[in-house]
């Protein structure tokens, strides 16, 4: 289940207690925001197991025949044992999202983190950022990645892989994730927060930018994330952020600003220190209230225009 308990997929287990806890204790994990979404860790000893490698490789290459996946593995574990081990952390530096579309039962989607990725949040520590603020963004980010799938956005079965298109989604992902960490129906999280979410967003971008596999500039990135945060001041707090409609609207707003956001347009992604300026206010009304204040909004509106039209006559009689 969501909890990490199902360790049956691939031959993942739950990796350090801590690391487990901290998401399935966090706000969103315990209002069931994530929904049935499987939440599985690995670790760079997995890998060991030669059953488990050989299908593993299959699952993610499936052009491969069951006899060529055998012999990739066999290399992969010739390497892994003549170089730096099983238990070095960057065999386990990553987290994945897998679609449902892989399975034949009903599910929402996989998500799985790396032991190495929890080592390398930890290790930020130094930087005076919060390890954890850096895993529930990882989360938030794949979790992103789970709703394209689900709301028919992107198949990673069918759907050709590009540069453009790795980019894009990448690039969304960040979005999401810092909407969803930012909204209070969310993750609640501070400015101060968010701002650490913006500043480890920033350091996994790569400036690959030929290959396929390119998921944005450092700075894109972060430009994602700040944009998607600043969405969530636009709804009310009270709001169904993982509604269908909500965030189809999310993304077809993504890809109309994403071109500003790979030029790095500061109306759309302001200092980090800066909240955006319009109307902010919204961040702190419930839906009854925003409904309250924009039918206030038209009632003066008409008011304003009837006083003019009123001025109006009296200064053409006059």
């Amino acid at each position: 289940g969501y909890a990490g308990d199902n360790t049956d997929v691939l031959g993942f287990t739950p990796v350090k207690r801590e690391m487990s806890n901290a998401i399935k204790d966090s706000h969103m994990a315990l209002d069931g925001f994530f929904g049935s979404v499987e939440l599985l860790f690995s670790h760079g000893r997995d890998l060991d197991n030669y059953e488990v490698l050989w299908q593993a490789i299959m699952f993610a290459r499936e052009y491969l025949s069951e006899e060529e996946a055998k012999v990739h593995a066999e290399k992969v574990q010739k390497v892994i044992e003549t170089t730096v081990g099983y238990d070095h952390p960057i065999l386990s530096l990553n987290a994945v999202a897998i679609s449902p579309a892989y399975f034949d039962e009903e599910s929402e989607g996989i998500i799985i983190i790396g032991e190495g990725m929890h080592d390398f949040f930890q290790s930020q520590t130094v930087q005076k950022l919060s390890s954890l603020t850096g895993l529930l963004n990882s989360h938030a980010h794949e979790f992103g990645h789970i709703r394209q799938f689900n709301l028919g956005l992107y198949n990673p079965l069918t759907d050709t892989k590009t540069t453009n298109t790795t980019r894009k989604f990448e690039l969304m992902a960040d979005a999401f994730a810092s909407f969803y960490l930012r909204h209070p129906s969310g993750g609640k999280m501070s400015l101060e927060s968010i701002s650490d979410v913006y500043e480890f967003t920033f350091g996994l971008g790569d400036c690959h930018i030929e290959k396929d596999g390119h998921h944005g500039t450092p700075a894109q990135r972060q430009c994602a994330a700040i944009w998607g945060a600043n969405q969530a001041l636009r709804y009310p707090q009270d709001a169904r952020i993982t509604g269908r409609k909500l965030e189809i609207e999310f993304a077809e707003k993504f890809v109309e600003v994403l071109e500003g956001i790979l030029q790095l347009d500061s109306d759309l992604c302001p200092s980090p220190e800066k909240e955006d300026p319009d109307q902010p206010e919204l961040n702190s009304l419930t839906k009854t209230e925003l409904r309250a204040k924009k039918k206030e909004e038209r009632q003066k509106e008409k008011a304003d225009k009837r006083a003019a039209r009123l001025g109006k006559r009296k200064n053409n009689k006059n």
